[in-house]
């Protein structure tokens, strides 16, 4: 039987503090920042974007971002201007489904239609509890 020797001198009341302690820890964070920004910003921009964004003039509808490049365009204080460059995809659209009336497009993978590099401008509010909440961005939207 597999067992771990630090564990084997702390009392079960000291684990489950422990744990407890990680768990909390775990729960404060709120995921990684971006561009020098905190506050799980990172999350809340690809959120915003997978809510919102479309891509190819409504071909692919339901787009996924990984940002790889920030510049700060400006920052009051109430709110924060960003260009996000990023790699987009969108999972639902698959090689060879139909993207247009009577044609044929490859839509998933690498090399597909419904994948590319891009750029849009994000605008981030500063809330009143010192936190940051993504209000807009521009480009191509769903609503």
């Amino acid at each position: 039987m597999w067992r771990l020797a630090a564990w084997s001198s702390v009392s079960t009341r000291d684990a489950g503090g422990l744990l407890g302690a990680l768990a909390l820890g775990a729960c404060a964070w709120q995921g990684p920042g971006l561009g020098g920004y905190d506050d799980g910003l990172q999350f809340k921009v690809t959120s915003f974007y997978a809510d919102n964004a479309i891509e190819k003039s409504m071909s692919c509808t339901q787009p996924r971002m990984t940002p790889v490049g920030t510049q700060l365009v400006s920052e009051t204080t109430d709110r924060i201007v960003m260009k996000v460059r990023y790699y987009w995809w969108d999972e639902t659209r698959h090689a060879g489904q139909d993207t247009v009336m009577g044609g044929r497009r490859h839509a998933g993978g690498m090399s597909g239609y419904c994948n590319g590099w891009s750029e849009r401008t994000f605008t981030i509010a500063k809330n009143g509890k010192g936190g940051l909440d993504v209000v807009g961005m521009t480009g191509a939207t769903r609503g």
